[in-house]
C-alpha cells in the first residue's frame, strides 16, 4: 500500500464500520497528588499476589509502587530525578522481582525487595525493553533516547546482575521501541518506526542484527510503538501513533506482517488526522471478544480534549469504531488486569505537571458480560505519596 491510498482506506473503515458496544470503565482515582512531572509508568507483581502493582516515577523526583491490594504507597526512592520508562524485571534470578530504570542521565536498576540501587550506564535515554536477546537464561536490555540523540539502540548484555557490556546499533533518528518475535523463530527482534531489527541471538560485537524496512509510507520519527496479531493470521503486526509536537497532524495505523516479514508491510490506518501527542499506544482484547484492540491516549500539551480511547477492532484489523473514556489525557499508559476480575484496565497519570493524579481506569467487563461483579472491590486503596504515606483508609472502588 502506498500514502496515496490511506485517506480512501481510512474513510471507508471508520464509515463502514460496526458499532461495537461499549465497554463501561470507571475512573478511580489512586493518588490525587501522584509524583512530580509523573513520566514514567511500568507495572508488575511486587507484592506476589498475582495481581499486577502500579509503578510511577516523577522527572521532579520519587519513585512510588502503588499495590493494588490496597494499603499504602511504596515509595522506591525518593527525591531522585527520573525519565520515561521503567520495566519490572526478574534481573538477580532470586524469584524477587526489581525494577530497571531509566533516571536522568543514567540506567539503572533497584533489586528487589530492598531496593537496593545498581548503576548500569549513565546515558541519557528515553525508551527501554527487557528481553532475554540471546536466550542464555538472564534478561538483557535495549534503549533508545529520542529526537535526534534517537539514533542509536543501545544493547546491554547481562554477564552478571552487576556486569552489563554495552553495544550500539546505528539507526534513523527517532522515538519509541518495542520487541516481539517478527520472524517467528522463538527470539524476540526489536521493533521501531518503520523498521525492525533481527536478533541473531548474540550481543557479541561481531553479532550482526540486521534491520529490515517494514514501511516507507511512515515519516513521523517521533512515535510510540506496539505490537500484536492484529489480523489473527499468526503474525505479529505493528501498530505506530505519532507521540511528539503538539500542534502538529498525523494518524494511527497499523501494519500488515506478510509471510516473508523482510518485505514491505501494507499500512491500514486506524485514525486520521489525530494531534501529534498520542504518547500512549498499546494492543490488547479490552471486549474479550477473541481479536486485539488499540488503546490510545493523547497527553495534555495537545489541544483539548486530550483523549484516552479505545479502537474496537472488528476482528481483522478492516473496520475500528473508537470509543472515548475520557478527556483529559495521559501518557504512557500501562495495560494490566489491575483488580484481578479477568478483564483488562488502563492506569496511567498526565506527562507534566506538579502533582499530576494517578488514574486507574476500571474495565467493568465483568459485570458488562457476567451480569455480577466477579474482582475484588475492596482493591486499590486512595494513596498519597507525599510526607508520610498515610493510609486514608478509604476504598477507591466504593
Amino acid at each position: 500500500m502506498r500514502s496515496r491510498s490511506t485517506t480512501l482506506l481510512l474513510a471507508l473503515a471508520l464509515a463502514g464500520a460496526p458499532l461495537a458496544a461499549d465497554v463501561p470503565f470507571t475512573r478511580v482515582e489512586v493518588d490525587a497528588s501522584g509524583p512530580l512531572d509523573p513520566w514514567g509508568k511500568s507495572s508488575g507483581d511486587l507484592s506476589g499476589d498475582g495481581i499486577p502493582d502500579l509503578l510511577v516515577q516523577g522527572n521532579g523526583g520519587d519513585l512510588v509502587w502503588y499495590p493494588s491490594a490496597g494499603g499504602l504507597a511504596q515509595p522506591i526512592d525518593l527525591g531522585g530525578s527520573f525519565s520515561t520508562d521503567l520495566e519490572v524485571a526478574f534481573v538477580d534470578a532470586d524469584n524477587d522481582p526489581d525494577i530497571v530504570v531509566i533516571a536522568v542521565g543514567e540506567l539503572r536498576w533497584y533489586e528487589g525487595p530492598s531496593w537496593t540501587v545498581h548503576p548500569i550506564d549513565s546515558r541519557t535515554l528515553h525508551d527501554l525493553e527487557v528481553a532475554d536477546f540471546d536466550l542464555d537464561g538472564d534478561i538483557d536490555l535495549v534503549a533508545r533516547n529520542q529526537g535526534s540523540s534517537g539514533d542509536a539502540l543501545h544493547l546491554y548484555r547481562q554477564d552478571s546482575p552487576t556486569a552489563w557490556v554495552h553495544r550500539s546499533l546505528a539507526i534513523p533518528a527517532g522515538e519509541g521501541l518495542a520487541t516481539a518475535d517478527v520472524d517467528r523463530d522463538g527470539d524476540l527482534d526489536i521493533v521501531v518506526e518503520g523498521r525492525w531489527i533481527e536478533n541473531p541471538r548474540s550481543l557479541a560485537p561481531a553479532a550482526v542484527w540486521a534491520q529490515h524496512v517494514y514501511s516507507t509510507t511512515w515519516t513521523w520519527d517521533a512515535t510510540f510503538v506496539a505490537t500484536g496479531d492484529i489480523d489473527r493470521d499468526g503474525r505479529v503486526d505493528v501498530v505506530l501513533s505519532p507521540s511528539e509536537s503538539a500542534g502538529g497532524s498525523y494518524r494511527i495505523s497499523w501494519f500488515e506482517a506478510p509471510a516473508d516479514p523482510e518485505q514491505l508491510w501494507d499500512e491500514h490506518p486506524i485514525d486520521s488526522p489525530v494531534e501529534s501527542v498520542h504518547h500512549f499506544l498499546g494492543t490488547g482484547d479490552f471486549d474479550r471478544d477473541g481479536d486485539l484492540d488499540v488503546a490510545a491516549a493523547e497527553m495534555h500539551q495537545g489541544d483539548n480534549p486530550d483523549e484516552v480511547k479505545i479502537y474496537w477492532n472488528s476482528g481483522s484489523g478492516a473496520t475500528w469504531s473508537k470509543q472515548v473514556i475520557a478527556g483529559t489525557g495521559s501518557h504512557s499508559m500501562e495495560i494490566a488486569d489491575f483488580d484481578g476480575d479477568g478483564d483488562l484496565d488502563l492506569a496511567g497519570a498526565n506527562w507534566s505537571g506538579a502533582f499530576q493524579p494517578v488514574e486507574l481506569w476500571r474495565s467493568r467487563l465483568a459485570v458488562f458480560v457476567d451480569g455480577f461483579e466477579s474482582g475484588d472491590t475492596s482493591r486499590w486503596i486512595v494513596n498519597s505519596v507525599k510526607g508520610s504515606f498515610p493510609d486514608f483508609g478509604k476504598t477507591a472502588f466504593d
